[in-house]
């Protein structure tokens, strides 16, 4: 009976963490396109943007992580072997977008950098964390 009531406890967790996984991965891929016009729209008005806290960046992929390694956690992986790459892409995506927003802002809030070179270093940012992950999918590719 114990037993029982335990698994239904650990499938409700599973569920209710699962479902706040599929949340926030809509929010951070909605975050990518936003954060793209929003870049284009800084360059534009000079205005900052006060994208995601490196904290709340860090909690989303701890989380996301504890939901691919977790035991009890990983059912929507195991039944859906494709989700745990297009969740690592669209997480790591939306870092590279909300590094080269930070960087942007250095020069857009604080004036630290030039205008040109902000947009050049968010520019490069984002295309080092793009190559990062090609490189990375090079070696451990999907189908494996």
């Amino acid at each position: 009976m114990f037993q029982k009531i335990l698994h239904f406890v650990r499938v409700l967790y599973s569920i209710s963490f699962n479902l706040g996984i599929i949340l926030i991965v809509i929010i951070i891929g909605l975050e990518i396109f936003v954060g793209i016009n929003i870049f284009f729209k800084t360059i534009q008005n000079e205005v900052p943007y006060y994208g995601f806290h490196i904290a709340l960046i860090i909690s989303f992929g701890a989380s996301i992580f504890l939901g691919m390694t977790g035991r009890y956690l990983r059912y929507l992986y195991d039944k859906f072997p494709i989700l745990a790459p297009i969740v690592t892409i669209i997480y790591v995506t939306f870092f590279g977008v909300e590094l080269a927003l930070k960087i942007l802002n250095l020069w857009a809030q604080y004036a630290i950098l030039g205008k040109s070179f902000a947009i050049l270093l968010a520019v490069l940012a984002f295309c080092l964390v793009r190559l990062a992950l090609s490189i990375w999918y090079k070696f451990f590719p999907i189908e494996s």
